[in-house]
């Protein structure tokens, strides 16, 4: 049994054509449901979404509050956790047409003590600039690519738009970090939402990581993220969620030591005979970092605890 759980934050844009592959889909699961949160979207997202009631498996569920993995949260709270696999996807990654019949492989292949992370391509809307290919090095970390052969991995190379856990993790009570990833609020927010995830289920629940190559996901590329201002933005805020992440484990903000690593990390870099644009990224990425260290919060060392939940369902069609 399948759940595909995503987010969407004013989608009309991306979601038809993902919605449309997964209309495709070939030895799907009979009883696979596919559950869509609209985080508060103000364009017509809601309409595309009844457009596919039915087409689709489809439970539309509605946040108002913003950010991902608030909007996550909630509809935690509201799914069926007995499902044996939960995958975890976003509104602009297209699933190839064995998508699922390749996760239910895997659910039915692996063990219990596994987090999974996907095949994830990427899919330029437009011809990209050259100036995009310096960058080449960092896509992992700009546009999540994640590809390669079925290997174990550590829990920070699971990527949001294709990552799956069982339906036991969340029953043990882990949810995602509220206070990183996309928010609705804070332009230069800390990435790595799913990698804190990650590591917090590996650490308490026990768990292994997995890359399986055989579920595969494009990654839908617009023309404004390949503007240098978007990169080096992803740069700056990998670099505070890196901080950020450090502070959570440790329960404290990084310290100088931890700070002259980083700087010499970089230094590195770019005295080196790095290319420009890992300079130019390098640059970024350290002053999210600092930025990053100066900011953040001292929490303790848990799972962010089930809060009153918001949530309106909206009747479209329940699996």
């Amino acid at each position: 049994m399948l759940t595909v759980l995503l987010a969407t934050f004013n989608g009309q844009g991306v979601l038809p054509p993902v919605l449309d592959a997964y209309c495709r889909q070939v030895d799907a699961p009979a009883d696979w449901n596919l559950v869509v949160v609209d985080n508060g979207s103000t364009d017509r997202t809601g309409e595309v979404l009844s457009a596919y009631a039915d087409s689709l498996p489809l439970t539309r569920l509605f946040e108002a509050e913003p950010g991902k993995n608030r909007a996550l949260n909630r509809a935690i709270q509201q799914i069926d956790l007995n499902r044996e696999l939960i995958i975890l996807t976003d509104d602009d990654a297209i699933p190839e047409p064995d998508f699922l019949a390749q996760w239910a492989r895997v659910g039915r292949s692996r063990r219990e003590d596994e987090i999974y992370a996907g095949h994830i391509e990427l899919f330029f809307e437009e011809a990209r600039p050259i100036q995009v290919d310096q960058y080449a090095a960092h896509f992992k970390e700009i546009y999540a690519e994640n590809v390669g052969a079925d290997r174990p991995i550590m829990p920070a190379e699971i990527f949001g738009p294709n990552m799956a856990v069982r339906g036991s993790t969340l029953r043990n009570g882990i949810r995602f970090d509220e206070n990183i990833g996309p928010n609705g609020k804070q332009a230069d927010y800390p990435m790595g939402s799913e990698t804190e995830f990650c590591l917090r289920a590996a650490r308490e629940c026990g768990l292994n990581a997995l890359f399986v190559s055989g579920p595969k996901v494009r990654h839908i590329v617009r023309k404004n993220q390949m503007e240098e201002s978007f990169i080096l933005g992803r740069a700056f805020r990998h670099g505070r969620g890196v901080a950020l992440q450090q502070a959570l484990q440790t329960g404290r903000a990084p310290g100088w030591r931890s700070q002259l690593n980083h700087f010499l990390q970089s230094l590195t870099c770019l005295v080196g005979n790095a290319s420009a644009g890992d300079k130019k990224w390098q640059r970024a990425w350290h002053r999210g970092f600092l930025d990053g260290a100066r900011t953040a919060a001292i929490r303790p060392r848990r799972s962010p605890p089930e809060q009153a939940t918001s949530i309106q369902q909206v009747p479209v069609r329940f699996a």
